[in-house]
């Protein structure tokens, strides 16, 4: 076997191993190692007739091999305990292996442990942390953790019955966070049909390849009884779907949440490189119109939230075009949905412990208002999350009851138009949009926007400007950004919806955010901008004469 003949074959299993097993460190030892037996028994003289299936084959046993390693070493809590009371934490410390344990066993009664007991216990024995990194991840008690290890252990053990290939969904469930093309119905589908983990997990089990409702119940360790309800919802909004012969499948594509960044250090590096340029465009076009009234009336900090808002939206905008470049469908053109409706979905794959990114992003999340229901619309706000500050992610967690509509009109009722809070208690959440920095107290102590906002009239020039800068940029910024765009390939199952759109997923996904940060942080701009406290609001609304 030749040297180019051994590189094409290690590239293909690498391929093989990504697409069945998921990229890993762990994952890709196997291929070596597979690749590394391979060779040693065709230089013994092995006849090697099918090398890629000689090859799939090794690194499946390996494969098989290293779970069996994995969970001997992991299910330690099936001895027969004979430990009375609350155990010491020595008893935790390093127990011995149990190498006849079954995984299945493990993993089905995992699943039926309750809450308080299955965290404890699948942090402990699956992911290998210590009673103290327990304890501090839960803030309960050190004790409290060994006791839940105990009565946890005591429940596994007394509830192996029998054998049930359930996947790790079972214990540690995941979460879809879905966001859309589009828009929704009157319903708000398709977000209104993840109402429970149980329909995120339906869409992760059934992502990779269509199965049987019997698959997915021994995978979610969920009785089919209880499935149905949820599968035949998901189809009915089309998140998922149904062949002739039974099998479900996930009809919205799915990333793991730290994929959808794509290469962070490739485009901080270009958004530092193109920091100037960017930021001459956006000054050209932009500035000749500060001298109108509204804009010299506002603040410095409420000109930056402007500029960043109008940096946002054309970046978005370039970045949009460049991962469309050369694409073979119209990306205009969205499937009907149930309703009246058109979309394509989304999903972010999360899970309990996940962390926010620093270059994660929400909207812009636009809502309008009108005094007199005639279709005219008397504010609309342009509400984004982003590093810059918090925004629409926090409202109900700081600000109980309080929603985008009501905030709105709140900040609305403080400018010269007609807008009238949706009721008194609106104006208790005045102090923490003082602390979110969209509200602040001018000299005489008075409630006032801290963010910007124009008159429609002022509103339909900016967004004139908007549209004829778009061009202009992408011009001197768009082929560096089709360069990222073509290093980036993800493997999309053919059974998601719009699935051509998504080979690219994630390739500029933090660009405009490290393009804006780099701005921020070269001080390009002329006022100055806090990370973390200019969030990102933007108020049109008709003056009243």
């Amino acid at each position: 076997m030749t040297n180019e003949e051994i590189a094409a074959y290690y590239a293909y299993l690498q391929a093989y191993a990504a697409g069945k097993y998921g990229h890993s460190a762990e994952v890709e030892d196997l291929v070596q190692e597979s690749m590394t037996d391979a060779l040693l028994q065709i230089r013994r003289g092995a006849e090697i007739r099918y090398p890629k299936a000689f090859l799939c084959t090794i690194l499946s046993r390996r494969y098989s091999d290293m779970l069996r390693a994995r969970y001997s070493s992991r299910c330690e809590f099936f001895e027969d305990m004979t430990i009375l009371g609350t155990p010491s934490e020595e008893d935790f410390t390093d127990p011995p292996p149990d190498p006849d344990a079954e995984e299945e066993e493990a993993r089905r009664e995992l699943g039926r442990l309750r809450e308080i007991y299955r965290e404890v216990v699948v942090r402990y024995y699956m992911y290998g942390h210590s009673v103290a990194q327990i304890s501090a991840a839960l803030k309960i008690p050190r004790g409290t953790v060994m006791s839940r290890l105990h009565q946890g252990r005591s429940l596994v053990r007394e509830g192996i019955t029998g054998m049930e290939k359930y996947t790790e969904l079972s214990y540690a469930p995941k979460y879809v966070q879905l966001g859309i093309e589009g828009g929704t119905n009157d319903r708000h589908e398709p977000f209104s049909l993840l109402t429970s983990p149980i329909e995120s997990n339906l869409l992760i089990i059934a992502y990779e390849k269509p199965l049987s409702l019997e698959e997915i119940s021994a995978g979610l360790g969920i009785p089919c009884a209880y499935l149905e309800h949820f599968t035949d919802r998901l189809c009915q909004g089309e998140l998922m779907g149904r062949t002739p012969g039974g099998l479900y499948y996930t009809r919205c594509f799915l990333q793991e949440y730290a994929d959808q960044f794509g290469d962070i250090p490739a485009q901080q590096a270009l958004a530092e490189e193109l920091a100037q340029t960017v930021w001459e465009e956006i000054l050209n076009t932009f500035s000749p119109m500060m001298a109108e009234e509204e804009v010299r009336a506002m603040s410095d900090k409420q000109r930056a939230t402007l500029f960043l808002f109008l940096m946002m939206q054309t970046l978005n905008k370039c970045v949009h075009r460049a991962m469309t470049a050369g694409a073979d469908y119209d990306p205009e053109v969205l499937p009907e949905r149930p309703g009246g409706c058109r979309w394509l979905a989304s999903g972010k794959i999360l899970t309990r412990d996940t962390k926010p990114h620093r270059y994660d992003r929400s909207g812009p999340a636009e809502i309008s208002y009108s005094v007199k229901r005639n279709g005219t619309n008397d504010c609309m706000m342009f509400d984004c999350q982003s590093l810059f500050g918090d925004t629409h992610w926090v409202y109900g967690r700081r600000m109980p009851g309080m929603n985008l509509g009501r905030i709105m009109r709140l900040i609305a009722s403080l400018l010269p138009c007609d807008v009238t809070p949706e009721d008194d208690q609106s104006y208790e959440a005045i102090p923490e949009l003082e602390k979110l920095h969209i509200l602040r107290r001018d000299a005489n102590g008075q409630a006032v926007p801290d963010i910007p906002a124009l008159s429609w009239d002022t509103v339909r020039r900016w967004d004139q400007a908007s549209i004829d800068i778009r061009h202009r940029m992408y011009e001197r910024i768009g082929p560096r950004l089709e360069a990222i765009v073509e290093k980036r390939h993800v493997r999309v199952p053919h059974h998601v919806d719009g699935w051509q759109r998504y080979t690219r997923a994630g390739a500029l996904g933090c660009y405009t955010m490290a393009q804006m940060e780099a701005i921020a942080e070269a001080k390009l701009m002329p006022w100055q901008v806090k990370i973390g406290e200019t969030p990102i609001i933007y108020l049109g609304y008709k003056k009243n004469i």
